[in-house]
């Protein structure tokens, strides 16, 4: 096999091991659910109260799930089979993840104080819309947004490569933001902060591992390499579903195409 074609493989596998993690979102909610407590109805302010529904901002806010893969396939474009500058984003990106999988469980907060009730969210496809949305994601890990950290993560990788198209994507990111609070499935504290998050990620991440060329060292061959990647993936994969065996989730995994009703 090509050098090309198993750089391929290996950027695959680490883009898939990025995704792998992201599934656990939904289980990790379930588990926080478990301790009892909710930091939620804290959360919630007079700005909150204030904002009106107004389900026209679901339209931005669901495209928040594809932006990130578009991001990336805009980047992988430009950078080419740079197989150090793609670990060094996963690393950033798992940086980001974690951190909010750390807060997640260490301070509940479930959305249920600014969800509305099922009848207030309106007919027709926009109401629709919205009941997917509160579908698709656990109603707990609602602070911080990993909608809007990731999100500004993936803008700032976006600007360092495509200068122009960076505006294009920052006038989508304003409405995504205002729909968080507009169709009632976020605080706004949850934005402020997933906010400040993913800017984190970037500044003292990605972008210190990138001056550094870190991760540029490629140690062992690169079969071997893939190979543990794979194992890698094989691994996340088994034990996201022994995770929800041992925890009893039945809900649906943090994907599109799974949007059967979760409330934990």
């Amino acid at each position: 096999m090509s050098p090309k074609a198993l750089d391929l493989i290996e950027i695959a596998l680490v883009t898939l091991t990025g995704y792998a993690c992201h599934l656990y979102y939904n289980l990790i909610g379930h588990i926080a659910s478990l301790r009892g407590v909710d930091a939620g109805p804290h959360l919630l302010t007079a700005v909150d109260r204030a904002i009106p529904y107004m389900p026209f901002w679901v339209n931005f806010y669901q495209l928040a799930y594809f932006m990130p893969g578009v991001v990336l396939a805009l980047v992988f474009a430009r950078i080419g089979l740079d197989v150090p500058a793609v670990r060094r984003i996963l690393v950033a990106f798992l940086s980001l993840l974690f951190a909010h999988y750390g807060l997640y469980l260490a301070v509940p907060a479930s959305a249920a104080a600014v969800r509305l009730p099922d009848a207030a969210l309106g007919a027709g496809t926009l109401g629709g819309l919205v009941r997917y949305q509160y579908a698709l994601a656990t109603i707990w890990c609602a602070w911080p947004s990993l909608h809007v950290s990731a999100c500004w993560f993936f803008f700032r990788l976006l600007a360092t490569h495509y200068r122009r198209l960076r505006w294009i994507y920052l006038g989508w990111f304003v409405g995504m933001v205002v729909g968080t609070a507009a169709i009632k499935i976020h605080y706004v504290l949850d934005a402020a902060t997933g906010l400040v998050l993913g800017e984190c990620a970037f500044r003292f991440v990605l972008a210190p591992l990138t001056r550094r060329n870190a991760l540029a060292r490629r140690s062992g061959s690169q079969p071997r390499r893939i190979l543990v990647h794979l194992a890698v993936l094989v691994f996340l994969l088994a034990f996201l579903r022994a995770g929800m065996r041992m925890s009893g989730y039945r809900g649906p995994l943090y994907t599109i195409g799974f949007s059967s009703p979760t409330r934990t």
